[in-house]
């Protein structure tokens, strides 16, 4: 395979590889001169621990600094882009006023016999230190372009490429397919090319993908390896709700495309500017952050659009970044490997100089980041919802509430109960209260609606002399209980140690025309309300539940305690972290509960829990024989 063109140059009609033409040069001289602008003037780094007060300062201060930095950076002189309005380059354009300047365009290798066939709309952007090239920022393909998309990966031998957009969002196309639907079929682009679809693995907010590209018209067939990475995560209008997501999702990128690759890394969303800018922006400072232990957003913004028109497209985008970086300096480095688990277990019980501990101070930093994302409660505060909820203060935020089908009285369609993501599923879990004598039903109805297939009770019914829970289920087995249009039967109930499992069968409607729903309900009874149970109960039932899981198809899985938030909340940190450890040998606990406390505040409510979360999983490791030799295949093979 022929490398790429990595310094082409483009004016008007050619493709130059030797230099830039004299009336480009004066072009890019005048842009770099202009002088109307402070913005082109040396901008001075802000220290990383100066960072989050800074960003209080510029957001909201009275000046309303940001936006007028922001607002700045739209009058800064574009250089030409007349490549893309040529007449034959106007259908490769998804929108007519998004398109590469000439001067840092990509420009593809001419096809002998076809006219015009060297534009697509996609820039070639500088990475960190000076380094060219290290970004190729693209439109999301259209129709006419999915060959040269894909032109453009064969030439510039790009392994990477990361997806920022849904093909389809709000009922409108941002981007063409240009892959295989399913797993294993390939695709024929254009006479040259054929993309086979390898692998997949999905993770709650982002899909791996790994393609074949072949070159059918090499002489002798060559192929390449590409990976694809989907950030699923975005929503249709705005940001991520929580930007450690993306930055999580940058960090597993550079493990698989690290910053000394030598081919630039592929970025893409729709316009291919301002969640493509986003990601670019914040992969940059992240690196100077590393190196420098400094951070200059608008310097290197204003250098990202020296190379692509509105890269960071809204204000919105733009305080998102700078938002997404103060949470990352506040919250520091907390991912952790296994082979350090413990000397971090140890580090963390130590006092530090004001007296808290390494935990301390970290839950100090959950409750304080989580404050800073509004969350509103207004459908579980109403009137005729508040006797559903058994604390007044936990609650299902309004955002991932579990919304059950409609009925004809207000407030049929709630429960106090919220959708919480896994490591690999959006929405793995349902986290709410056990049920109240007046809620059992709507529970069913969940279970239901939502296809569960396990349910784990952390309570029992009674404790301290308190009801935590009214019994939900038959007492005796070949019982059934009707609730509106369900009927529950208990089919067995088995008891193993300390963990109590029920099998129930569910029917909707007439037994006879509705197949049953199988659901297993695991209850630990060893976890008192005030206090931990042993370690090892917890790993018990995670083993339970994990080979449940597998004979029920993995299906979304209910956790409930007395309050859906604090032994619930311990449980499923436990659990998503054992998840990631087996795949990639890390944990982090801490962005783990905070992100799972954007959808139900309050999750992983005390110190102590927060410990035990560490404890449980540290046990996990010891239980291996050979500690030293304990490998984490998964993801790694698959790459």
């Amino acid at each position: 395979m022929e490398g790429p063109l990595v310094n082409a140059v483009v004016d008007d009609e050619t493709c130059e590889e030797d230099g830039v033409p004299n009336q480009m040069q004066e072009e890019t001289e005048d842009y770099f001169q202009d002088p109307t602008s402070i913005l082109l003037t040396d901008i001075d780094p802000i220290p990383t621990e100066r960072f989050p007060e800074y960003v209080r300062d510029m957001l909201y201060g009275e000046e309303h600094k940001l936006k007028e930095e922001f607002s700045a950076l739209g009058k800064l002189p574009q250089p030409p882009s007349t490549v893309a309005v040529l007449p034959h380059n106007k259908a490769h354009n998804r929108f007519n006023n998004i398109y590469p300047y000439n001067r840092s365009r990509v420009c593809l290798k001419a096809t002998p016999g076809v006219d015009s066939c060297d534009y697509i709309n996609a820039s070639l952007i500088d990475g960190y230190g000076g380094r060219k090239n290290a970004y190729i920022a693209a439109q999301g393909p259209v129709d006419v372009s999915v060959e040269r998309f894909w032109r453009m990966v064969w030439e510039y031998e790009t392994p990477t490429i990361l997806m920022l957009t849904q093909c389809t969002e709000a009922g409108k196309v941002k981007c063409v397919q240009y892959w295989p639907e399913k797993l294993h079929d390939s695709l024929s682009v254009g006479e040259k090319f054929r993309v086979t679809f390898s692998s997949n693995m999905p993770f709650a907010e982002y899909e791996f993908r790994k393609f074949k590209l072949e070159n059918l018209s090499e002489s002798e067939s060559k192929h390449m390896t590409v990976s694809h990475l989907h950030y699923t995560a975005w929503p249709d209008h705005g940001v991520p709700d929580n930007v450690m997501s993306l930055i999580a999702f940058i960090r597993h990128v550079r493990k698989l495309h690290p910053v000394s690759h030598q081919q630039p890394l592929l970025v893409h969303c729709s316009a291919g500017v301002g969640r493509t800018g986003t990601l670019i922006l914040l992969d940059i400072i992240m690196q100077q952050m590393k190196t420098e232990g400094t951070i200059s957003v608008l310097h290197w913004l204003r250098n990202l659009r020296m190379q692509r028109m509105k890269m960071v497209q809204s204000q919105q985008q733009y305080e998102f970044i700078h938002c997404g970086l103060s949470e990352l300096v506040v919250c520091g480095e907390t991912e952790v490997g296994a082979a350090n688990l413990r000397i971090a277990l140890k580090n963390l019980k130590k006092k530090g100089p004001v007296g808290f501990t390494g935990f301390q101070r970290q839950m100090q930093i959950i409750e304080e980041v989580s404050s800073h994302h509004p969350v509103t409660f207004s459908d579980a505060e109403e009137e005729y919802n508040r006797n559903k909820n058994r604390f007044p203060d936990k609650l299902p935020n309004d955002t991932y509430r579990v919304r059950l089908r409609c009925g004809p009285m207000p407030g049929s369609d709630y429960i106090n109960a919220s959708f919480v993501n896994g490591y690999k599923q959006k929405g793995a879990y349902i986290a709410t209260q056990c049920p109240l004598e007046n809620t059992v039903a709507d529970f069913w109805r969940m279970v239901n609606e939502f296809q569960c297939g396990c349910v784990v009770m952390l309570c029992q019914l009674q404790e301290e002399g308190e009801e935590s829970s009214c019994c939900f289920w038959p007492e005796e087995e070949g019982e059934s209980v009707v609730h509106g249009k369900l009927s529950v039967k208990l089919v067995s109930v088995k008891t193993h140690g300390d963990i109590v499992t029920r099998k129930l069968e569910m029917v909707e409607g007439a037994a006879r025309l509705n197949r049953p729903h199988m659901v297993h309900l695991l209850q630990l009874t060893s976890w008192p309300l005030q206090g931990l149970p042993h370690p090892m109960a917890i790993l018990s039932l995670i083993d339970q539940l994990t080979s449940t899981q597998m004979r029920c198809g993995n299906r979304r899985t209910v956790i409930m305690c007395s309050d859906g938030v604090s032994r619930t909340g311990t449980f499923l940190t436990i659990h998503c972290q054992l998840e990631r450890l087996k795949t990639e040998g890390v944990v982090d606990f801490l962005q783990t509960i905070k992100s799972a406390r954007l959808h139900r505040p309050g999750l992983v409510n005390n110190t102590d829990h927060y410990v035990f979360c560490h404890e449980v999983v540290n046990m996990y490791l010891d239980n291996f024989d050979t500690y030293a030799n304990f490998e984490f295949k998964e993801v790694f093979e698959f790459l």
